[in-house]
This record gives structure tokens, sequence and C-alpha cells, in this order.
């Protein structure tokens, strides 16, 4: 078996068969698509039990379970040599498996590979949506945001069983990211340009329903993985003040503000410098440099750390 394909489902009846077909029709054909319905209460598993194909594996669970048992029984099920992800409400290209299945063929020190993806639903304009594509790039931005779209991820299944990784139910509404991050610290991950699926917005989406909550635990795990980060690097996480840490990871384009741009500035240039210059730089850029009026170029940093997604820094390796 090559690929096991995971679906979890609850309550999708509205979308589900659309995302169960372009899995059956894809251009690769060896595979196996794992449904595991969580308790749907709706018409999600008439629809599963509609779908004859030999190739479809149908679990159950007795009740709700969540998301995050759900996939990690989808995980222990799977018997292919690659693991792929798509959930019930967005819609596989028809080429996607044989995309990915070619890239990692020729590819095997790449652990993961996800792809760009196409955005749409109801009242959505129809966009492209692409991500660093290298995995020194993936690293780098990391810190910023999660590169990886969770439903166009195609993993080594060996990775998995070597390291016993699995989705962590401490970061509930963001088990993806902590499980990229996871899967970062043993293996390598990298994008593909072209999109692959489909990614339908709605408010009924673990994003849309929980998203205040997602941001908060997102703001939390970042500041804790730049703290993993500068720990490795020999820098004390307390020499650097911690609301400079928050203003970096909560940095967003349509929200700059000076002392942000200050906080990321103040950030890159003492990760790059030399221990016994470190000391130094920080009491000189603190105290002097910040009262220049030069610094008033705020967008500079926001243009730096988005637009070229970190590129140029490759010491932000994690």
């Amino acid at each position: 078996m090559k690929v096991s394909i995971l679906l979890p489902v609850y309550n999708a009846e509205a979308t589900l068969q659309e995302t169960i077909s372009s899995i059956i029709n894809q251009t690769f054909t060896d595979f196996e698509l794992i449904i595991i319905n969580d308790g749907s209460d709706d018409n999600s598993e008439n629809i599963i039990l509609q779908n004859t194909d030999k190739r479809i594996r149908y679990y159950k669970n007795i009740n709700n379970k969540g998301l995050i048992f759900t996939l990690n029984r989808g995980l222990s099920l799977c018997k292919g040599e690659y693991i792929a992800r798509i959930d019930a409400d967005d819609i596989a290209v028809l080429n996607r498996l044989e995309t990915q299945v070619n890239f990692l063929d020729q590819n095997p020190f790449i652990d993961m590979v996800g792809s760009a993806r196409i955005m749409f639903g109801n009242g959505v304009h129809k966009r492209i949506q692409r991500f660093p594509l290298k995995d020194s790039d993936i690293r780098a931005y990391f810190y910023i945001a999660c590169p990886i779209v969770h439903p166009s991820v195609m993993l080594r299944n060996s990775t998995i069983k070597k390291y016993n990784l699995q989705y962590d139910a401490n970061f509930p509404h963001m088990e993806d990211y902590k499980l990229w991050y996871d899967i970062l610290k043993v293996g390598k991950v990298e994008n593909l340009k072209t999109p692959l699926i489909y990614y339908r917005v709605s408010s009924k989406q673990i994003s849309s329903k929980y998203q205040k909550e997602q941001q908060s635990k997102n703001k939390i795990f970042r500041q804790s993985i730049i703290s993993d980060f500068l720990n490795k690097k020999n820098i004390c996480f307390n020499q650097i003040n911690q609301d400079l840490v928050s203003n970096i990871i909560n940095l967003k384009c349509d929200n700059i503000t000076e002392e942000k741009i200050k906080a990321a500035i103040l950030f890159i240039i003492l990760i790059s410098l030399q221990t016994t210059l470190r000391h130094l730089f920080t009491m000189i850029f603190m105290k002097k440099i910040w009262k220049i009026p030069y610094f008033k170029i705020k967008y500079l940093g926001a243009i730096v750390l988005h637009h070229s997604h970190l590129r140029s820094f490759s010491y932000l390796a994690i």
C-alpha cells in the first residue's frame, strides 16, 4: 500500500460526498481512504456507506471523541508508506496524490510535503494562497505563523512510527502546528508551489469557531518555540524583555506599531551577533538607537519579516 488518506468526519453531510469523490477519482490509485466518523448525528454515515469503493476503510467512534483523538486513531490505522490528510469540507485536485507521491519518491530526505491552496467558499473571493517552499524558509517563518496547510500534507509513515509522533492533546485547535514543529525537530519539510487542494472557508471550521482561543494559544506556542530557539543560540530568554518577544510574535502587516518594529529589529540583530557582542549591543541599541528618529520608518520591519518570509535570515533555523 503506497498511500493512506486520513479523513475525519463530524457532521459534514453538506460537503462530505464532494470530498470523498475528489479522492476516489484521483489519477493515482494505490491508496486506502481511512474515514473515521467521530459520532456524527447528521446524515454523514449514510453518505459514507453509499460509497462502495473497496479502497475505503470505514471506522466509527462510539460517540464524539474530538478531532485530536480521531486523528491519532487514524494515524495508528494507516498502513501506507505515505500518509495524506484531507478534511471533510475540502476538495483534492485530481492529481494531488500523484504529485506528492512523485515528490516524496524523488526526495527521500524530505519527511513531509504540503502545498499551496485555493481558497473558496460562500462569499469568499476565490484565490490561491502560497507559502514558503524550502525547509529553511518554512523553519524561519514558523516563528511568525504556521506555513503548512493541514489538509494539504503528505508525510512518511516511517517518520511517524520511528519517533512515535502524534497530535498533542495539550494543543487543541492548533494540534497540526504542534505536530509540524515536532516533525521539524527530526526531519525536513517542504511545500509545493502548485495548489493541490481547494480549501473551503466557512463559519463551521475549527479555525473559525474557535478563532479567539486558537489565536491565544498560537501566541503562547510561538513564544515557547522562540524561547527554545534562543536557548539553542545560548541567549538567555530573560535577557530579552518578554514584552518585546510578545510584540514580535504578534507582528502583523495590518497592525503595525513602532514598538513592534523596534522589537523585531532588536530580536533579529541580537540572534545574529556573537555572544561577546550581544550585551554591549543590547545596551547601546535599547538606550540610544531607539531614540533616533530614523526608526520612525516603521514599515521596514514588516516588509522584511512578512513579504520576504524571513528568507534572508538563515540563522533563524530551528
